[in-house]
């Protein structure tokens, strides 16, 4: 999707201090910047000065947004329309800067092409998400957590964005504050400045390079249709900064400079309960910060249908925060690290069922054990492409564990998806240039990318209604891991992990059937079954995918 870029980056902005200035042009959904310049400094410009701005629409609603400072005397404020046109906006800020006092028109044309808005919670189906202009999202995601170290390095990080879309990937998940790991080939680059003294970081002093170059990732998947899943907190430590109002005002900040782009997705941060053992960070720590997101961001909610926010977990069936009022999503880990009934995963707080060896055994399992909740459930780490420590199955006779298999992989997604869930990849292979799920230098060699395009082709192919589909194993024979989705009556989804022969319970009516081969991304007819005791057969023992939908009247 090549839209025009931000009407503010291609305008020089004409104003003046406290005087209404020529009206600006904008496009509806497109993140609109505004740039201004302040008169008078401050010692501190990220801690010392706020920036306000109110915008009207048409219709006369208010939505107020905070600027930022972007470096020497450099402020922005960015702001998403969300209704054509004329709008009023005016900014302030405090202390008082008449380089940053402005009154404003603003006229908003209707969105280009590919532009839907924000990505939303379906309220009328809730473990699914929604466009703002109804377009269904089907959320399959892949994981370059240091993307922004190799932006700051250049801009081989483009082609990991396209590379994905082409694949059908449609949200990568990175991490804010980068993760400091030898797993890429780019210098570390911390988004705040160093203390005079060299210990440490000054959570006081933004490196406005690195939020530059954040801020290049961010605006391009915008233009080009990819989400970014922002892990807001990193890793190896009690929290960002270790002081909680530091951290809020980090938080404060990420909303004023990332909150209006409807392509960001929040995730509070990677592996919370890794917080709480190392560095005893409480639950109530991570309520906190997403209440305060939950609360303060002006794009959260649009009526009931609510922005993606969550938090990531560290390998566990159970998602920890339904006991929460802030998350709009669940998120867990339940993968190719889950442990064996020999070997219990530290983190299992309960073990309703026993874990299966067959990735699409615990794929299925993680969404549907956290079902009944309204909300979507993601597996954001199911298993990575090329994961060298397949825990799951048993060891080599040196004790070593197998690699995820490309067919284990495949059926890991498909697990998922029957479950009505969603899920994140990501390639685990080491390169010479790092490894790719943190490094964001993409390799199109691993085959599985193939399979996630199928799977993905498959969802959003127009005839699929997978939004009005629930989980019911019941339909089928589980224990020969079998599986199944069902808009009861009118459309049947079946995932067959071993083939061969499959008995299913269909309402009654007349059902035309097409079989998917999820290996090559081709259909079949199957012909036309009557509602009742239903026995399909595959032509092999490999994974096969069924689609059932009932005719109407008039043939169709």
């Amino acid at each position: 999707m090549n839209a025009p870029v931000c009407s503010t980056i291609l305008l020089v902005l004409l104003c003046t201090g406290g005087h209404l200035a020529i009206g600006q042009n904008a496009q509806r959904w497109v993140t609109y910047e505004l740039a201004l310049q302040a008169e008078q400094t401050v010692d501190n410009p990220y801690r010392d000065r706020t920036l306000r701005a109110s915008f009207i629409s048409p219709q006369g609603d208010t939505t107020v947004v905070s600027g930022f400072w972007d470096g020497g005397s450099q402020y922005k404020v960015r702001f998403t329309p969300d209704q054509t046109g004329r709008w009023t906006y005016r900014v302030s800020s405090q202390p008082e800067d008449a380089g940053l006092s402005v009154s404003e028109t603003l006229v908003v044309v209707e969105a280009p092409e590919g532009y839907h808005g924000f990505i939303r919670r379906d309220v009328e189906h809730p473990y699914h998400f929604v466009y703002d202009d109804s377009t269904r999202y089907f959320m399959w995601g892949t994981t370059h957590y240091d993307i922004v170290l190799n932006a700051l390095a250049g801009d081989r990080w483009k082609a990991a964005i396209d590379s994905a879309l082409a694949r059908g990937i449609n949200k990568v998940r990175c991490s804010v504050t980068g993760f400091n790991s030898e797993k890429t080939p780019y210098s570390i680059v911390h988004p705040f400045q160093e203390k005079a003294d060299g210990e440490g970081l000054d959570y006081d002093r933004l490196n406005t390079d690195y939020w530059r170059a954040l801020d290049r990732v961010v605006h391009y998947a915008h233009q080009r249709g990819m989400n970014v899943d922002l892990l807001l907190f990193g890793n190896g430590y009690r929290s960002f900064s270790g002081d909680t109002k530091k951290d809020q005002r980090y938080l404060r900040f990420l909303l004023a400079r990332y909150a209006a782009y409807p392509n960001v997705l929040w995730c509070l941060v990677n592996e919370w309960n890794y917080r709480y053992r190392d560095y005893q960070v409480e639950k109530e720590y991570w309520d906190a910060m997403g209440n305060l997101i939950h609360q303060e961001d002006p794009f959260l909610r649009r009526g009931d249908y609510l922005r993606p926010l969550s938090i990531h977990q560290q390998t566990r069936v159970d998602f920890q925060f339904f006991d929460s009022d802030w998350p709009t999503h669940a998120i867990v880990q339940v993968g190719v690290r889950n442990k064996t009934e020999t070997q219990p995963d530290e983190w299992l707080a309960s073990r309703t069922e026993p874990y299966s060896r067959y990735g699409d055994a615990w794929g299925n399992y993680s969404v549907v054990f956290n079902l009944g909740h309204n909300m979507p459930v993601v597996n954001d780490e199911y298993g990575y492409i090329g994961e060298p420590n397949d825990v799951s199955e048993p060891p080599h006779r040196k004790g070593e564990s197998p690699t995820l298999t490309r067919a284990k992989h495949r059926h890991i997604m498909w697990g998922i998806a029957l479950a009505g869930g969603y899920g994140s990849a990501g390639d685990k292979n080491q390169y010479e240039d790092g490894y790719p799920y943190f490094s964001a230098n993409w390799h199109s060699d691993p085959p599985e990318y193939e399979d996630i395009q199928h799977l993905i082709d498959f969802f959003t192919s127009d005839s699929l209604e997978y939004w009005k589909m629930q989980s019911n194993n019941t339909l089928v024979d589980e224990g020969r891991r079998q599986y199944a989705l069902a808009e009861a009556g009118q459309q049947y989804l079946f995932y067959v992990a071993t083939g061969g022969t499959m008995e299913a319970q269909l309402a009654p009516g007349t059902y035309r059937v097409r079989r998917y081969d999820p290996r090559t991304g081709e259909y079949q007819a199957y012909g036309q079954v009557s509602g009742g005791t239903v026995v399909l057969e595959l032509p092999d023992q490999q994974d096969w995918v069924l689609y059932a939908r009932r005719i109407n009247r008039k043939g169709k």
